[in-house]
């Protein structure tokens, strides 16, 4: 294994300026993902000394045979903080690991495998140590699995054609009690990655470019050899040619559903599903359908987790048409054409510019925070909530996709995902015994996100690596979005609710949220009104006029204290209740209690309880009262 971190290791040294020493003592790391053709995904991530004990992953249905597939190798940039597709291994070999301590493989390997081993050694172009490994296993001298590769199926990249991978691409959670992590990645994402880095290497044109574009040549022949053969690739070609526009169907729409529809173009794919516009062809109508990658174990559950889908039916919220595992698991759904943002088509909010202006925020905002409230009415949460999962309307009105299928992905060994975006997760859904299950005050949390997001560009939480992302998750305080942009000092109150760790602290229904929203538009009339008042004041010189804009003041600072409270703006609250001191000498006793509670409040970083909100409503009810006498 540590021969394989060596090969990380290379590719760090290869990174200008770079000190890899240095780096390795601070226990950092690159990693590697595994795309096992059919069976399964692997992540590693290592640390100093490179020892069984010194990493963490996880692999997802382990194959139980010997399996081939692709390693490619991903490194970090510690200049610019992003990853990099550096390097693959295209015919990788591995026996399962399922090797107890102390017993030798050859004892536990299948004849079959073992037979399998004998011939990959007899017939290919070894790596050195890697068949001395091999030869090791067949002679029973080896109690550990690795990852082998002939030479001419691998390939270290030239720096300048290194492609960068996005961490959101990383699904990552705790099972078990135990961090899992792991990547997957579909056949033809692998194949985009090898023609555009191919590409590269061709622009650059020297010998060691074009050895590592013959290898890459290799690469990609071995993944079209995975792809429909013979008499079925005949017969799907056939039944496209079928259909009128040949150049625009998408190739990879499954055969099973050409009977029912026409495709007619691939609009995308994710780790988890394939989506294309489609039309029906009993009445033309034009959808969507998205094939999910899911297993047959998960396929029983498929029809069950989308049903509540069916019920949902509001304008932020995509139409399910119809769900069925036959003739393949497939979704039909409410097209969303997207919206046109400086001459681009803008599908859906990930792809949307950020930062956008308030406005906008507030009105996306406001939209998807309405689904939700739709959503939940009926018991039915989302818990993968994301702005991938947010499709635009021409107007920018937003609709909230996939309800049902984040527990599906989850399940299945055929997506990357645990059941939420990692940067998109709440803390609940990384501890759930320190935090609690996951409910609907986690599509808050979510929502917030979303709208952070969106104000700010930015996320909350600054990470290198999804380690320190989950310890912040767990552990850090929000970064308010005033540190961002002074002018959204507003919303820090706002969004420390949004963000609590415990769901307890959050607003307890989107309604509440929506509330929150209404009551920031209400208090900023009331801060223009109140200033009007004491202006007024200013100029006044009879005493009747004096004392109706003296109970005026009383009464509007009053109600700025209590949309304070609402928005948890401990600092404008504490600066309302002061100026009221001046104002009562019956329950100032009871105004500096409450005076004393909210600076600890905000000395612990503590959002304004709703029983604070109701007893200051009742206290500043007594002060304007005892006002009324003058």
């Amino acid at each position: 294994m540590d021969k394989l971190v060596a090969k990380i290791n290379w590719s760090f040294n290869r990174w200008k300026g770079f000190d890899w020493e240095a780096f390795r003592r601070r226990h950092e790391s690159g990693f590697e993902f595994v795309r096992r053709t059919g069976y399964a995904h692997e992540w590693w991530n290592f640390y100093e000394k490179f020892s069984r004990d010194n990493y963490y992953g996880s692999i997802i249905t382990r194959p139980q045979k010997f399996g081939r597939g692709f390693v490619f190798f991903i490194s970090r940039n510690p200049l610019d903080g992003k990853w990099y597709f550096v390097g693959f291994y295209s015919d990788a070999v591995m026996p399962p690991d399922y090797v107890s301590t102390g017993v030798p493989m050859r004892d536990l390997l299948p004849e079959v495998v073992v037979k399998d081993i004998e011939t990959l050694v007899k017939s290919s172009n070894w790596k050195d140590r890697h068949l001395a490994y091999l030869s090791r296993v067949l002679s029973g001298e080896e109690y550990r699995t690795v990852f082998v590769a002939p030479k001419e199926c691998s390939a270290s990249f030239l720096p300048e054609a290194y492609i960068e991978v996005h961490p959101e691409d990383i699904g990552v959670g705790r099972v078990e009690g135990q961090w899992k992590i792991t990547y997957k990645i579909t056949r033809s994402q692998i194949e985009r990655l090898l023609t555009e880095t191919k590409r590269r290497h061709e622009a650059i044109g020297s010998e060691e470019a074009k050895e590592i574009v013959r290898r890459i040549d290799r690469a990609l022949a071995k993944l079209r050899v995975l792809g429909p053969k013979g008499e079925e690739k005949k017969k799907r070609e056939t039944q496209i040619k079928t259909i009128s526009d040949v150049s625009t169907v998408p190739m990879s729409f499954p055969e099973e559903l050409l009977e029912s529809y026409e495709p007619v173009e691939f609009l995308g794919e994710g780790g988890f599903a394939k989506v294309f516009r489609a039309r029906r062809k009993d009445d033309g109508t034009i959808v969507a359908i998205k094939i999910p990658h899911i297993d047959r174990k998960t396929s029983a559950l498929f029809i069950k987790e989308v049903a509540a889908w069916y019920n949902l039916n509001h304008e932020n919220i995509v139409r399910l048409y119809k769900a069925d595992i036959l003739p393949r698991p497939y979704l039909e759904m409410e097209l969303v054409e997207g919206a046109e943002v400086n001459g681009k088509l803008i599908r859906n909010l990930d792809e949307y510019p950020k930062p956008v202006d308030e406005k906008t925020a507030l009105s996306i905002v406001r939209g998807i925070a309405k689904g939700l409230a739709h959503a939940h009415s009926k018991g039915i949460y989302h818990l993968d909530l994301k702005p991938l999962n947010i499709l635009l309307k021409a107007n920018l009105t937003p609709k909230i996709t996939d309800w049902g299928l984040a527990k599906i992905s989850a399940r299945s060994s055929l997506s990357r995902h645990y059941g939420y975006s990692p940067l998109y997760a709440a803390p609940e859904q990384l501890d759930e015994e320190t935090f609690g299950t996951p409910d609907h005050r986690t599509d808050i949390y979510q929502l917030g996100l979303i709208f952070y997001e969106l104000l700010t560009g930015k996320s909350p939480y600054e990470a290198t690596s999804p380690a320190s992302l989950f310890g912040k998750i767990l552990q850090a305080k929000p970064m308010p979005p005033s540190r961002v942009n002074p002018a959204l000092a507003k919303y820090d109150g706002i969004f420390e609710r949004l963000l609590a760790k415990q769901k307890e602290e959050r607003y307890q229904s989107v309604d509440e949220f929506i509330e929150a929203l209404d009551s920031l538009e209400e208090l900023n009339n009331e801060l223009d009104e109140l200033k009007r008042t004491k202006e007024t004041l200013k100029r006044s010189r009879s005493g009747k006029e004096i004392q109706r804009l003296r109970r005026e003041i009383i009464e509007k600072t009053a109600e700025i204290a209590v949309l304070r409270a609402r928005l948890n703006d401990k600092a404008g609250l504490l600066n309302a209740l002061e100026d009221l001191k001046f104002y009562t000498w019956k329950n100032l006793d009871d105004l500096l209690n409450a005076i004393a509670q909210v600076e600890m409040l905000l000395e612990e970083g503590i959002p304004v309880g709703n029983d604070l909100i109701e007893r200051l409503t009742v206290l500043l009810h007594r002060i304007q009262r005892e006002n009324d006498v003058f």
